[in-house]
C-alpha cells in the first residue's frame, strides 16, 4: 500500500496538471451539500481554459462534483481545437470524480440542431454514464412561444 502523504501529493499532481485552484488565506468553511451544487461552464471559459476550471470550491478545500455545460461545441469556433478541449473537460472530470450535465439546444434551424446533437453525442462519448448526470434539451424553451413563423 501507498503511505498516505505520497498518495496525497499522486492525487493532488494529477489535479495540479488538469485543473486550476486559486489559493487565499481566507477559509469559509465546509460548502452545504456540495453534492448539490455545481459550475456552470460559460462558453469562453469551455473554448478558451477548459483547463482552468477551479477544482475546488472557492476558499474550501472541498471539490467541484458537477459541471454543466450548454453546448459541447459552437459552429463558429475553430473545428481543429474540438477534440483537445474535449479531452481536457474529460480528463477534469475524470480526475476529479465529478459528474456532468450536458446541454444541447432547439432552435428553428434544423441543420444548426442536427449538428449540435451530433456533437453532443460525440461528447458524451467520452464519459461513462456514472459521470453524466443528465441531457438538458433546449435553452429557453418557455420563449419560443413569442417567436414569430418567421423567426422559427
Amino acid at each position: 500500500s501507498i503511505p498516505l502523504l505520497p498518495a496525497l501529493a499522486c492525487v493532488l499532481a494529477a489535479r495540479a496538471a488538469v485543473a486550476f485552484h486559486c489559493y487565499s488565506d481566507v477559509e469559509l468553511g465546509p460548502v452545504v451539500q456540495p453534492i448539490n451544487k455545481g459550475l456552470a461552464v460559460d462558453d469562453s471559459t469551455f473554448l478558451g481554459c477548459p483547463s482552468k476550471l477551479p477544482w475546488v470550491w472557492p476558499n474550501t478545500m472541498q471539490p467541484v462534483q458537477s459541471l454543466r455545460f450548454f453546448k459541447a461545441w459552437r459552429t463558429d469556433w475553430p473545428e481543429a481545437q474540438r477534440e483537445s478541449t474535449w479531452q481536457r473537460i474529460a480528463d477534469y472530470v475524470l480526475t476529479n470524480d465529478a459528474k456532468i450535465l450536458m446541454g444541447t439546444q432547439i432552435t428553428c434551424n434544423d441543420e444548426e440542431d442536427n449538428q449540435d446533437w451530433e456533437w453532443t453525442k460525440q461528447f458524451l462519448q467520452l464519459f461513462t454514464p456514472d459521470q453524466i448526470m443528465g441531457v438538458s434539451v433546449g435553452n429557453e424553451l418557455e420563449l419560443l412561444w413569442k417567436k414569430t413563423s418567421e423567426d422559427a
